[in-house]
């Protein structure tokens, strides 16, 4: 990481300051250098994933953010930024657990990013 690297850092519910939420899905947001041109969500990187994958976004504005992984069904299984963040190029580290700090079975899952200007769904795999 290079010192013109911000890093700030996610919890379940707010950003705290630490690298690893208090239930262990380790979720850092990364600000990286750069100007967005829009507002974006990127598909995640690797995919299929095992047993952690990179999920990219950018924010044109400022923005309260919430971004989340869903099951199949729909149901929240992690949420991994919930708060604040300035605009820019972000990124944000999965290590393939829910809010409980358990493990996830292997399957299809979906990542959804909500600010008051933006949202979007993408799909990822997770292979164990």
């Amino acid at each position: 990481m290079n010192s013109g690297t911000t890093v700030l850092y996610a919890t379940l519910a707010r950003l705290s300051g630490t690298t690893t939420n208090s239930l262990g899905t380790g979720t850092g947001v990364e600000s990286k250098d750069g100007t967005p041109s829009s507002w974006s969500l990127e598909q995640n990187y690797p995919n299929p994933f095992n047993p952690e994958t990179r999920i990219n976004f950018s924010l044109l504005l400022p923005a309260q953010v919430r971004l989340t992984v869903l099951n199949i069904l729909g149901q929240k299984v992690a949420t991994l930024v919930d708060g604040h963040l300035p605009s820019g190029m972000k990124s944000v580290r999965w290590n393939g657990r829910d809010e409980s700090g358990r493990f996830v079975p292997s399957g299809v899952y979906f990542y959804r990013i909500d600010t008051p200007e933006f949202t979007q769904t993408r799909r990822m795999i997770l292979m164990k």
